[in-house]
């Protein structure tokens, strides 16, 4: 029996420092180490959170990318629409530009008459502009392959004109040369005057 005795003995000791060990080992866990999980867990958090603010950054970014990509496009169309368009409502303007293609090609000019003039665009009251269609007949004289040269050069040019229509005459005359009549469309962008008076 007393074999026994000590053996439980032996065994209540063990079970106790078991315990003592369990219960230091608690101790530690809970003082030592799980501060230190929750700080680890804080710093986790924070890093999840600065990802998501890096990623949101990240979009922000490639969208300012986008809309600068996208503002050049507008810059390249609004240079090139704005050296297509006369800004003045000027007959002169149109008659110089054709007058020019006449002397190159050494075509008579013989009449030019305006028309009419209209607002062709719904643009909103404030815009700074209006564009307008003035419409211009121009009479002239040459022999066919120089009229044909001059609707190429017409249509080649860089203004915005279109060619409403154009017909030929027989010179009675003068067998080699014909005369022409062509009703052009010329667009402008003309100032909005009411815009300067607020």
């Amino acid at each position: 029996m007393d074999f026994y005795v000590e053996d439980r003995e032996k065994l209540y000791l063990y079970i106790g420092i078991n315990l003592v060990i369990i219960a230091g080992a608690m101790i530690f866990f809970f003082t030592g180490i799980s501060p230190r999980i929750k700080m680890l867990n804080l710093q986790r958090n924070m890093v999840k959170e600065r990802q998501a603010e890096l990623a949101r950054r990240q979009e922000t970014i490639q969208e300012n990318e986008r809309l600068k990509q996208e503002l050049m496009e507008v810059n390249r169309y609004h240079e090139t629409s704005t050296d297509m368009l006369f800004f003045k409502e000027d007959v002169t303007l149109v008659v110089k530009e054709i007058t020019s293609i006449c002397r190159d090609l050494q075509i008579e000019f013989v009449s030019i008459a305006p028309l009419s003039s209209n607002v062709v665009a719904d643009l909103p009251e404030n815009a700074p502009f209006f564009l307008k269609q003035l419409t211009v007949v121009f009479q002239m004289r040459a022999d066919y392959s120089k009229l044909l040269r001059f609707l190429e050069r017409v249509e080649e040019s860089r203004k915005l004109l279109k060619i409403e229509a154009f017909r030929i005459k027989k010179n009675l005359k003068n067998p080699m040369v014909h005369d022409a009549e062509m009703i052009l469309n010329v667009f402008s962008a003309t100032r909005n005057r009411s815009i300067d008076k607020q």
